[in-house]
């Protein structure tokens, strides 16, 4: 007899336990586009902060013939100062 009572506890728990993941999951998406668009802002600022530099990619191409779509791996660092300042192109036919 008590155990149709428990049973409605039971799916209480499970539609909260739903909320709350469905909640978790809309933050962490927010968070992944907030990401994109950080991540985009600072390869703007990178590439503004080589032009200052005198290391724009068009210059790189000149002096190291390294393409502009070349691909490449950059530094990443809480440290906004020590952010992007690693740059290692990865030639194309050679392995990495």
């Amino acid at each position: 007899g008590s155990g149709g009572a428990g049973g409605g506890e039971h799916v209480d728990v499970l539609k909260q336990q739903l909320q709350e993941s469905e909640a978790l999951a809309a933050k962490l998406q927010k968070s992944y586009e907030e990401t994109v668009v950080e991540a985009q802002a600072m390869e703007d600022l990178r590439k503004n902060a080589l032009d200052d530099m005198g290391l724009s990619f068009s210059e790189i191409e000149e002096a190291y013939g390294v393409k502009q779509n070349t691909p490449h791996l950059m530094n990443l660092s809480e440290d906004p100062s020590l952010n992007g300042c690693l740059l290692y192109f990865l030639p194309e036919g050679e392995n990495a």
